[in-house]
């Protein structure tokens, strides 16, 4: 029987980031195609391109979670007001599977 490799990664946080990015892509969460990500939380997340002539973008795939006051909008997480966000403490677990 063949075993999928690789990293599961579930309930990762990100809050109160702001900045600015050299890139068009400011957010990138691409996850394993067989495990993904799950459980991701973007909450009060602002990020700007350092040009003022230019617009960040989100880009994701295979992730499930939600967001809150998130610039650019990340397609992939539901966005949802800051009092539904899932769990009230703030952790991150990263578990490798065999």
């Amino acid at each position: 029987m063949m075993q999928d490799k690789g990293l599961e990664i579930i309930n990762v946080t990100y809050k109160d980031v702001s900045g600015s990015s050299a890139s068009s892509v400011a957010i990138d969460l691409s996850c394993n195609s067989s495990k993904g990500c799950r459980n991701i939380i973007m909450d009060r997340v602002n990020l700007t391109s350092v040009s003022s002539y230019t617009n960040v973008t989100a880009s994701c795939s295979n992730v499930k979670g939600q967001e809150t006051s998130v610039s650019p909008k990340v397609s992939c997480l539901m966005e949802k007001p800051p009092s539904t966000l899932i769990g009230s403490t703030y952790y991150s677990l990263i578990k490798k599977m065999a």
